[in-house]
């Protein structure tokens, strides 16, 4: 018995670092969302900037060439905030796949403690009964002489 709770108890420290490690996956894909959106944030910013450039070009009397650019500059801004947004999307997936794994791993680790748990209380249980058996054996042969 002290052999199997032994067994069980290193598979229990394993799952526990299996749930370590998916917490510090969990708190890297954290930190890179907050990253990114931090970059959507700039980005957007930034278009709204580069927006607000071209309209005060617009209102003056400019070619068509630097209006060409001008609008050649917004849709490049729009283009990587596009992209910015996407990827901050794809990072939010991989937060919630990320949470969804440290839910699985907790719960496997809290079955585990509840299972080694209770073999600890049915060794426990046996080695009472087991000394309670001896003790009376002890008193019995004690009084039967």
């Amino acid at each position: 018995m002290r052999q199997k709770i032994k067994r069980m108890g290193r598979i229990l420290h394993t799952r526990e670092q299996e749930r370590d490690l998916a917490q510090a996956e969990l708190r890297r894909c954290r930190d890179e969302e907050e990253t990114l959106a931090r970059r959507v944030q700039f980005l957007d910013q930034e278009r709204q900037r580069i927006l607000e450039d071209f309209y005060q070009l617009s209102d003056q009397c400019l070619s068509v060439r630097d209006l060409w650019y001008g609008r050649q500059r917004i849709t490049c801004a729009e283009g990587e905030l596009k992209a910015a947004q996407e990827e901050l999307v794809r990072a939010q997936e991989r937060v919630a796949q990320a949470e969804h794994e440290l839910v699985e791993r907790h719960r496997s680790v809290r079955m585990m403690e509840t299972y080694v748990h209770k073999l600890r209380e049915t060794s426990e249980s046996q080695d009472r009964a087991s000394e309670q058996a001896a003790l009376d054996d002890v008193t019995s042969a004690r009084y039967a002489l």
